[in-house]
């Protein structure tokens, strides 16, 4: 069923956008961070902030991976809980105001009403991030309720990411046109029409019963979004910055001097300090103001998604992972299983509505 956008988002009055950050504060709790994600998004765009954020520190799975055919987790700091900067805490409430802000250890968030414990498949690293966004839905919606009137928009964010332009509220609404209601580039950002909050956010919720966030984490909220009939489109990769901390960079930097190429291709010496996923605090560094620029469509150059063509890429690469979806879609005639001596199907054309009942 076609969602009206226009119906939906009409009363939306209370601010242009909602800006919600959820995950490790990271590179968040230094000064200029701050002041970068001020001038780029919360100033120009008028947001009212909501932030769910964790005082740990952990390197991702893939952090620890092979250096030149072996394992060398001495390359990268073991997980820990990060020292945060004196006051950081009372710094953020200074300076962004937030409407809601919550800093908890992952481990204190098992003991909340609402969780249900980790999630299966490939999601069960993020489930602490995605009962974040939980969360953070459940307090734009009591904020809603207190006012009595809708956001037009959310920006979901991670504390560590920078947008590489400034968003005014008529770039927001240029990137969701013409009939998007999501742009989101990997797991960094996603810019949402309110009407599509809810399947965005709740992915903890429906997670569970999703092959897709079973088969690969990159898929499961776009996938949620597709088959509950939203329109997504992906953002080019530079549309916005990681800002790694200044460890975590030489450590990526030394990874690759000794040959480390999974991920990244063997980014070494000056390309990889300006590599915008790796090592995007050098904007920092350099004392230029990041968000020059306003947001605009070409700058993001979304293209649309389509949940056949993201699964079968997936598929392409891990054919085995893919047993639990074709499980799913048993019913389907366009369905066979990769893996077996058959090339992977692209099932674009399956009716998502279908794939709905089955998933």
């Amino acid at each position: 069923m076609a969602h009206s956008v226009a119906a939906d988002d009409a009363p939306a009055t209370l601010h242009p956008l909602a800006l919600l950050l959820a995950g490790q504060v990271r590179t968040l709790q230094e000064e200029r961070m701050r002041a970068e994600l001020l001038s780029a998004v919360v100033q120009p765009s008028n947001a009212a902030v909501f932030a769910h954020l964790s005082p740990e520190e952990s390197p991702a799975a893939w952090h620890f991976g092979p250096v030149g055919g072996r394992s060398d987790p001495s390359q990268v700091a073991p997980a820990a809980t990060a020292a945060l900067s004196a006051g950081f805490a009372a710094a953020f409430r200074r300076e962004f105001r937030p409407v809601f802000f919550e800093l908890v250890a992952d481990a204190e968030l098992q003991g909340h009403r609402r969780w249900a414990g980790e999630l299966l498949g490939s999601v069960r690293a993020q489930s602490a991030l995605y009962f974040r966004w939980l969360l953070l839905h459940d307090a734009v919606e009591r904020r809603e309720a207190a006012a009595a009137r809708r956001f037009a928009y959310v920006l979901r964010l991670r504390p560590d990411i920078l947008p590489g332009c400034a968003l005014r509220p008529p770039s927001v609404a240029q990137l969701l046109e013409p009939g998007l209601d999501a742009v989101a580039l990997s797991d960094q950002l996603v810019l949402l029409r309110r009407s599509a909050m809810r399947v965005a956010l709740c992915a903890y919720v429906a997670a569970p019963a999703s092959p897709h966030c079973r088969l690969a984490p990159e898929l499961c909220v776009d996938a949620l979004l597709l088959l509950a009939n939203f329109s997504l489109a992906r953002a080019r990769q530079g549309s916005a910055t990681l800002v790694r901390s200044e460890s975590m960079c030489q450590s990526m930097q030394r990874r690759s001097e000794l040959g480390w190429s999974r991920l990244h291709h063997n980014l070494t010496g000056a390309r990889l300090r300006r590599h915008p996923v790796l090592c995007g605090r050098a904007a920092l560094d350099t004392g230029a103001p990041r968000a020059v620029p306003e947001c605009s469509r070409s700058l993001f150059s979304p293209r649309r998604a389509h949940v056949g063509d993201e699964t079968a890429e997936i598929c392409a690469r891990t054919p085995m992972r893919c047993s639990v979806l074709c499980d799913a879609w048993r019913r389907l005639e366009a369905c066979r299983c990769p893996g077996f001596g058959r090339e992977p199907v692209k099932v674009s054309s399956v009716n998502a509505s279908a794939l709905a009942r089955l998933c």
